[in-house]
């Protein structure tokens, strides 16, 4: 994409995020090796260059802003080629990042590309997230993301267990939200637990409506 940095500048911009050189930088190696691997191991099934932009990493970057400013550590479940979770580290380097994600061929990826931008605080383990929370019961997140197709009580119940009290659920949803709403507020447990708000977005140059589901763990430590 000839106007890649510029592109990526004006979305940052539009959503109060100043641009620094070094990450613009690194997003641009990051998409160029994005494509090349998708050539091979279909990393992304997107191949219009403007749509991986806007779809997949201004979309991401979204994700910032509901990051509580408690927040130390961030946990992204079937991170895919890196979103949100490798897009947020790029611009919060203060985060400790874990990037789940079960896939081998895109792990590779992820190690490739963190390889590259030289990122610390950064793990990427190859999981799902029923097996990492058994195996890492230990491990406390303050945020938990992803942009895979959960539906909100399936992510809350399955990662739970690795969630802080007064933790957050981000989950970046089309107009159908409503529907995955109305099923976690009927979910006694859940709802006795945990509180759900919305926040409508647009993606940054595009005129595509995002909905956030911010769900925030009540100090209780398990349902």
């Amino acid at each position: 994409m000839k106007d890649f940095r510029e592109f990526l500048t004006r979305g940052l911009q539009s959503i109060g995020i100043k641009p620094a050189s070094l990450y613009t930088g690194e997003f641009e190696l990051y998409f160029r090796e994005l494509k090349r691997w998708s050539r091979a191991y279909n990393i992304t099934g997107l191949r219009d260059e403007e749509e991986i932009l806007t779809r997949l990493y201004l979309d991401s970057i979204l994700y910032l802003k509901y990051i509580p400013s408690y927040g130390e550590t961030l946990l992204d479940v079937g991170s895919g080629g890196g979103f949100p979770g490798l897009v947020i580290k790029i611009i919060r380097r203060d985060l400790g990042v874990t990037l789940l994600e079960p896939s081998r061929k895109r792990v590779a990826f992820l190690n490739h590309v963190s390889t590259m931008l030289k990122l610390k605080r950064l793990r990427i383990v190859q999981s799902t997230i029923e097996e990492f929370v058994k195996t890492q019961s230990n491990a406390e997140f303050d945020v938990i993301t992803t942009k895979a197709l959960f539906r909100a009580v399936d992510l809350v119940r399955k990662s739970q267990g690795v969630l802080r009290s007064n933790g957050v659920v981000l989950l970046s949803k089309g107009r159908a939200y409503r529907d995955e709403v109305a099923e976690f507020e009927k979910d006694r447990r859940l709802s006795g637990a945990f509180t759900i708000e919305v926040s409508e977005e647009t993606i940054p140059l595009t005129d595509i409506k995002r909905y956030f589901l911010i769900i925030r763990r009540k100090n209780v430590r398990s349902l």
